[in-house]
């Protein structure tokens, strides 16, 4: 597995996490730092559309894109509480017919896991060592937009990071982060074809969109 391990996983991301902020997101909305994703993908044609989204959470970004009209949407998470938590969100708002739920890691199960007009990775790439290996295979999914969510690939968000895995460390937290180089994540989507769209900064956040030269 190319990923940090399921039990840092659903020890990181439990049930009563994932409940917490599906509270808060009922409350007041998407995460800032997801915001200007959201608001730049609203502005795409999505109607009749399909989006996969790769280690969707709660799954703020379904329930916000899902009022743009898009047809159906797939939901990969590897958390076995934020996939229930948001399993029984679906069945509440009555749209099981529009979802598809995957748990479990997406390197395991890409294959299984069907194409989509739109890809969203909201803060997962950093989840992953092997980058290049998640972002092959997700872009591969992709049939027009890419959109992700990455830590900026500066110095000070790197020793604030640096900072913050030694304090996992010294209470033996096992879950483990990275920041990957920008430049090279950048150079393998356009690569694949991709040509970027939208491109801001959140505070630590790099937020990028990027549409394929020809859509499939």
């Amino acid at each position: 597995m190319n990923s940090c391990c399921n039990l840092s996983y659903d020890t990181e991301f439990d049930l009563k996490r994932a409940r917490r902020e599906l509270k808060q997101y009922n409350r007041s909305g998407a995460k800032k730092s997801s915001q200007p994703m959201i608001t730049k993908l609203r502005s795409l044609d999505l109607q009749n559309k399909t989006l996969l989204d790769i280690g969707g959470g709660i799954g703020s970004i379904i329930f916000e894109l899902l009022k743009e009209g898009l047809q159906k949407t797939t939901y990969v998470d590897i958390s076995y509480g934020y996939t229930q938590t948001f399993r029984e969100e679906v069945e509440q708002q009555k749209i099981n017919n529009q979802i598809k739920i995957y748990q479990g890691d997406f390197l395991d199960l890409h294959n299984e896991v069907p194409p989509a007009h739109l890809v969203t990775l909201d803060k997962v790439i950093c989840c992953y060592e092997d980058y290049q290996e998640l972002v092959k295979y997700s872009l591969n999914k992709s049939q027009r937009w890419y959109a992700f969510i990455i830590p900026r690939d500066t110095w000070w968000v790197k020793a604030v990071h640096g900072l913050e895995l030694l304090g996992r460390k010294l209470i033996r937290n096992s879950f483990r982060t990275w920041i990957h180089p920008e430049k090279e994540i950048r150079e393998l989507i356009v690569n694949q074809g991709f040509k970027e769209i939208f491109k801001v900064h959140r505070r630590e956040w790099l937020i990028l969109i990027y549409e394929r030269s020809e859509a499939i």
